[in-house]
């Protein structure tokens, strides 16, 4: 058993310029980058080269992700935040429309609507957090969470790992705290062949054209 990780540091959220744009205020990893007016991701990766050279495989055997609070929202009660944590064997398209105007939200990565299928999702955990009247508009309440996944097994050479925000453009702030994505995995010399085909299999999924 082996533990790999990926951290992505805090940052905050702050409207400028024409109502319901935001802007990136202070960003502590220097991780984040705008992809719509209050829509906001982290990229990074795990590097495997050192066990892809040894023709090792990797077998996902829990995930999860570690935050140090809460998030932070100002603004009024009712105010809504989602956050979605999201660990790939191929690396994503930040760019399209999918990301940008939130179809994520209600069509996962990994179903119908998105450039990733099944197998390419490993991990990913959905958050809607609101904020309520018992506990002040700061401290937005955990409403509901989701996690979904494949934790299949790769032989690519990295993992890729995403932090995707968005919340309410009504809102006067947002902050998010420090995460971490966790993974526990077990890292095997499969058969000559099994690893061959694996390693195939994760080359064509790379290479593949996007299907709408």
């Amino acid at each position: 058993m082996k533990q790999i990780k990926q951290e992505f540091g805090s940052v905050a959220f702050a409207p400028s310029g024409p109502p319901g744009n935001f802007e990136i205020g202070s960003d502590v990893g220097g991780d984040f980058e705008k992809l719509g007016p209050s829509v906001f991701a982290a990229s990074k990766y795990i590097d495997l080269a050192g066990l892809s050279m040894e023709s090792e495989t990797i077998f996902p055997q829990a995930i999860t992700v570690q935050m140090t609070s809460q998030p932070f929202i100002g603004g009024a009660v009712g105010e809504q935040l989602a956050i979605l944590d999201l660990v790939t064997s191929i690396p994503i398209d930040l760019t399209s429309a999918y990301w940008a105007t939130g179809i994520w939200l209600t069509d996962g990565p990994g179903f119908s609507r998105s450039e990733l299928n099944y197998e390419h999702v490993l991990y990913a955990r959905n958050n809607a957090y609101s904020t309520t009247v018992d506990l002040a508009a700061t401290w937005p309440q955990l409403v509901s969470t989701h996690q979904f996944g494949s934790m299949s097994p790769t032989a690519s050479d990295r993992l890729y790992c995403y932090r995707i925000v968005t919340f309410d453009n009504t809102v006067t702030s947002i902050t998010l705290p420090s995460a971490r994505q966790l993974l526990v995995v077990d890292a095997k010399a499969e058969p000559e062949f099994e690893y061959l085909m694996r390693l195939k299999r994760s080359y064509d999924l790379q290479n593949e054209p996007d299907v709408d």
